[in-house]
């Protein structure tokens, strides 16, 4: 794949090159939403949010949790899998405790199905 930096980071065509620029969530369909055959979805820790269960694209119980300063990382089970997603850190915020169920939003525009 050719492109700048910022190009390949935003719009990988493959899962190599998702995984290469930064950190990359990659899931098959066992993960509760509908991936398309031969497919798997990739989205950034950054591109999704936390949020209620009910409305959530995705949920499941918090991991870990890892203060950057700026940004708390929360890794969640989701099916089989480990997501991360990366929350901005606001003091005096309640942080989500290991165990907590919580909801995962991913916009859809930052949905990428890439092939297997």
């Amino acid at each position: 794949q050719v492109g700048t930096p910022m190009e390949l980071y935003e719009r990988p065509a493959n899962l190599f090159v998702a995984g290469f620029l930064g950190t990359a969530n990659i899931l098959d369909g066992a993960a509760g939403i509908a991936v398309p055959a031969g497919r798997k979805l990739v989205f950034r820790p950054q591109h999704a949010a936390l949020a209620p269960v009910g409305g959530a694209t995705l949920s499941g119980p918090v991991t870990h949790r890892e203060f950057l300063g700026a940004t708390v990382r929360y890794g969640i089970a989701v099916g089989g899998s480990e997501i991360l997603v990366d929350a901005p850190f606001q003091s005096g915020a309640e942080l989500r405790d290991i165990g907590a169920v919580v909801g995962v939003s991913i916009p859809e525009q930052r949905m990428l199905f890439l092939p297997a």
